[in-house]
């Protein structure tokens, strides 16, 4: 592998010793076989400089633990990496998919939204502009709550039925322009 003369328990007893030569030699060996699985799998070669730091760093934290125990190394650390490239890819799919599904209020132009919100705002009654103005400018929920003479609970109702009409508002205003 690295070194013929090396055990596995060798190999994580210089790791815990932090000794860079091991690292250097550990990834002169592994690299080659991730950068294969990575580049096979819908990935880049710095997606698979960054899986090999990762999980380098795993191993070198589980090597910490005197108890830790593996037989074969090279099966032990190419399953961590297939697990952690997999989870990647879970991960980027779901990112992928949520940028996709965009709603329709987010596909329309950011002015044209500034705008609907501005004007549903103005058709807000005065309790309402009021309440979220307090939100708007960061007054906390006990001074806004003192300053309309009710509860806290009310209050964190009131904003939310306020925001609510608001969107509403906003939402008839744009579909008007559809």
């Amino acid at each position: 592998m690295y070194n013929e003369a090396d055990t596995v328990r060798e190999i994580l007893k210089k790791l815990r010793g932090g000794d860079d030569g091991t690292i250097r030699a550990m990834y002169q060996f592994f690299f080659p076989k991730i950068l294969r699985f990575v580049l096979q799998n819908s990935g880049t070669e710095s997606d698979a400089k960054d899986l090999f730091q990762e999980c380098i760093f795993y191993l070198y934290r589980y090597a910490q633990n005197t108890a830790f125990e593996v037989q074969n190394l090279d099966a032990y650390f190419m399953h961590m990496i297939r697990n952690r490239w997999y989870h990647q890819l879970k991960v980027r799919k779901r990112e992928s998919e949520a940028i996709e599904g965009v709603n329709r209020e987010e596909e329309m132009s950011s002015d044209f939204q500034y705008y609907a919100y501005l004007k549903a705002f103005s058709q807000l009654g005065k309790d309402c502009k009021e309440v979220l103005e307090h939100y708007i400018n960061g007054t906390p929920v006990k001074t806004v709550a003192e300053k309309l003479n009710t509860s806290i609970d009310y209050a964190k109702r009131k904003k939310y039925l306020c925001k609510e009409q608001l969107k509403k508002l906003a939402l008839e205003i744009l579909n008007r322009y559809d």
